[in-house]
């Protein structure tokens, strides 16, 4: 693998570990709801959606192939989300 698709894919993974983070965050009362039931339908439902969005687009970039820094650049774009939401909601107090 080249090192632009390389760039490519440790970027797109970042932007979409910030994308997963948002989207917890404005689907909370869903994934949390008391029900046991409606929980487990919509955390499955959101679960897939959001993992055939990212091998999608990971398709483009570079064939599908996920490596392990793939899974760790998601997991510091949900930290750096975290991270600013906190500050922005800081500044806003």
């Amino acid at each position: 693998m080249n090192l632009e698709i390389q760039i490519k894919l440790l970027l797109f993974s970042i932007i979409f570990g910030a994308y997963l983070s948002f989207m917890i965050d404005i689907n909370h009362k869903y994934l949390y709801y008391p029900k046991t039931v409606f929980k487990i339908i919509f955390t499955f439902i959101f679960v897939f959606t959001n993992t055939l969005l990212y091998f999608l687009i990971l398709k483009k970039i570079n064939e599908g192939i996920i490596h392990i820094y793939s899974i760790f650049c998601i997991i510091l774009g949900f930290f750096i989300e975290h991270i600013i939401r906190k500050k922005v909601v800081k500044t806003k107090k």
